[in-house]
């Protein structure tokens, strides 16, 4: 009974929604192929007396199929699953385009040649047998806890229900139901027939509907993946990935991840994708053992990014959609995620996954750069840094390192200061004790630095007088130090003789309008950085007296503390 029931399904579904063969979004459930015309059509007759949807086509291999439709791109992905879970279809059945197909064998349009063949009569129109609530209690029972959970995410959209997706169907799962039923003008069960969840996902993903959603198997890449084929077109490989773009330069993307490779691999992939302009540095960020997921967001674009070690192989997918089409990027992924499958093949390995600096592109695209890389110090052992004002409210991410995200808890540019605290608990490895007391001039000092950037992993020392303790116009809170200074050591501490903090490095030509020599730089003092964390409510510890650190003993003070901080807008 059950057979019948979904067989006239199919028959709705068709009657509903009729298509024409050849048009580009007709849709074929293609559930068998053979190498003969002969043997396909015999396998075509064997279907027919309960199948009056089945016809033939040549394949593009050469081959001949047998063929169930045509649906839209929706139904066609609904009724695969569910009439393969029945036994009613092989379970290694495929949707496939119509503008795949090559020429129709069966049936055809020839009277000549049609003569030659059975003679089947079709039904003139197609009549729906929808299931009893028995028969919907057992279709229920066939559905993964992926495709229940499905349901739960679209009675959710539609407003119908409000709690957990859990795929546990419970009294708030159908009383959900119910209502929809009602709304839909259907019998008030709480058990959803196949037709009512195929209608349902329907109406969920109608925001779909003209994007052309269809599965494409890259065999080069070894992946298939429902994209939306009327929005992007094949572009090429660069490796790790191969490009599917919008022709019209839009916002639009979607990009196969596919190269050899293990965990180190894995994380060294997660760092380049977080430096790709596609991937916006707001967003959320999870790197698990064997698979990490990027999000993000701006005002131009969504972006989301997923991808998994599997057989020594790194396999995943990038979104990249409009902002201004959100409701169809949240409902695109989810096609994608669900649609995901790893295949056979690897795209060769490229360039390595790193970025270096100066580098443009990466893999074909392009490579977001830091707007600011300075300097700065651990001030306590709970990871707070003390650094340059260039490092202010228009970072929409603060990264210390490049993988520990800060945020900037007080901005005072009068000062050239600010302050970060890191967004999740961190152990420096060492952090600088203040000096609270005026500097003295003509003092040695030592300016810590990562004067390159995060080019190489330790900060550098240059070494150099204190010329002044104010600047040059009087003010109080600065000292002018008599040393060569890089634009990244902006932010770091400058150190004396015991390894304490005299100061923290301001940028270079800090009143804006003339050019300063080389060896000319200024440093806010430590009696105001004092002041400054102590109005913040910040713990810090005092300098004391002590003997003078050796050379060897200051580098390794410096090293613990000195940190290099990008700005990402």
């Amino acid at each position: 009974m059950l057979r019948n029931v979904i067989l006239a399904t199919i028959l709705f579904l068709i009657s509903i929604a009729p298509m024409n063969a050849q048009s580009v979004k007709s849709m074929w459930i293609q559930v068998e192929s053979h190498e003969t015309e002969d043997d396909a059509l015999g396998r075509i007759l064997a279907y027919q007396p309960f199948l009056s949807a089945v016809a033939g086509f040549e394949l593009p291999n050469g081959e001949f199929g047998v063929v169930v439709g045509p649906f839209s791109e929706l139904e066609s992905e609904y009724l695969l699953t569910q009439f393969s879970q029945t036994g009613l279809i092989p379970s290694d059945s495929i949707i496939t385009a119509a503008d795949q197909f090559g020429r129709q064998f069966y049936p055809v349009s020839d009277e000549a040649t049609q003569a030659d063949l059975p003679k089947v009569t079709k039904p003139d129109t197609l009549v729906l047998i929808d299931e009893t609530l028995d028969e919907a209690r057992a279709s229920e029972r066939l559905l993964s806890a992926d495709e229940k959970k499905l349901l739960q995410i679209a009675l959710k959209d539609a407003g119908y229900y409000t709690s957990a997706i859990d795929g546990l169907y419970g009294r708030g799962t159908r009383a959900s139901m119910t209502r929809w039923q009602q709304v839909n003008n259907y019998a008030e069960t709480g058990v959803l027939t196949t037709r009512q969840r195929a209608e349902l996902l329907a109406q969920y993903y109608v925001v779909l509907q003209d994007l052309g959603m269809a599965r494409v198997e890259d065999r080069t890449a070894g992946i298939a993946i429902e994209i939306p084929e009327a929005q992007v077109a094949f572009d090429g490989y660069t490796s790790p990935f191969a490009h599917y773009t919008e022709a019209s330069g839009d916002d639009i993307g979607v990009h196969l991840i596919s190269q050899p490779g293990d965990r180190t691999a894995l994380y060294a992939l997660y760092d380049v994708m977080e430096t790709l302009s596609i991937v916006p540095v707001e967003g959320r960020r999870k790197k698990n053992r064997n698979n990490f997921v990027l999000t993000g967001r701006n005002d131009e674009i969504i972006s989301h990014t997923e991808a998994y070690l599997s057989g020594g192989n790194i396999k995943g997918f990038t979104l990249v959609w409009p902002a201004s089409r959100a409701d169809q990027a949240e409902k695109l992924i989810e096609r994608m995620q669900r649609s995901f499958e790893i295949l056979p093949g690897v795209l060769p390995v490229g360039e390595s996954a790193e970025t270096t600096a100066g580098q443009e592109l990466l893999g074909g695209l392009d490579v977001r750069k830091a707007t600011a890389v300075v300097s700065g110090a651990f001030v306590n052992d709970e990871g707070l840094i003390l650094t340059t004002s260039a490092i202010s409210e228009s970072c929409a991410r603060i990264a210390a390192f490049d993988d520990t995200d800060f945020e900037l808890i007080r901005f005072a540019p009068e000062l050239g200061l600010s302050l970060l605290a890191p967004k999740t608990s961190i152990k420096p490895m060492g952090f600088g004790a203040i000096k609270t007391t005026p500097n003295q001039i003509n003092t040695r000092v030592s300016a810590s630095g990562y004067s390159f950037g995060g080019a190489l992993n330790a900060p550098t020392l240059t070494h150099g007088t204190l010329a002044a303790t104010s600047g040059l116009q009087g003010e109080a809170y600065l000292d002018r130090l008599e040393l060569t200074q890089f634009p990244s050591d902006a932010g770091g501490p400058v150190l004396g003789a015991r390894g304490e903090i005299v100061g923290i490095q301001n940028a270079r030509n800090v009143d804006g309008a003339r050019q300063f020599p080389n060896d000319v730089n200024f440093m806010t003092d430590g009696a105001t950085l004092a002041s400054f964390l102590t109005e913040t409510g910040v713990s810090f510890t005092p300098s004391a007296g002590s003997e003078p650190r050796t050379a060897i003993e200051i580098e390794r003070m410096a090293v613990d503390m000195t940190v290099w901080i990008s700005c990402w807008e």
